[in-house]
């Protein structure tokens, strides 16, 4: 799938021997690209896979390489409570994240 090819090119990119220099290298428009196929992955997942979205956004932040924010952005406009919980919580808006997860109960 191309998505998985594009996810393992990113791990490698950035885990490779090169360390920051391979980061730096990075050309402006290709992490523009990078984080426009990332992002495209959440929102078709809220449009045709909505059951999943919550198990793929902790796989997403325990890769942590997605854009974190953009795809909250984009669990809030689904109205992925869960998802939006998890988010809120990995880049550090804890009460937020608390009251979604109260929205739950």
């Amino acid at each position: 799938m191309l998505l998985d090819q594009t996810r393992d090119r990113i791990k490698e990119l950035f885990a490779s021997g090169h360390g920051k220099a391979t980061r730096i290298s990075l050309r402006h428009a290709q992490l523009d690209s990078w984080t426009s196929i990332l992002t495209l992955h959440v929102r078709l997942l809220c449009e045709l896979e909505p059951t999943t979205v919550t198990s793929e956004v902790k796989r997403i932040i325990k890769e942590n390489f997605y854009p974190m924010e953009e795809c909250l952005k984009i669990v809030t406009q689904f109205k992925q409570i869960e998802a939006m919980a998890l988010l809120n919580s990995k880049i550090g808006s804890y009460t937020q994240s608390v009251q979604l997860y109260l929205e739950l109960l």
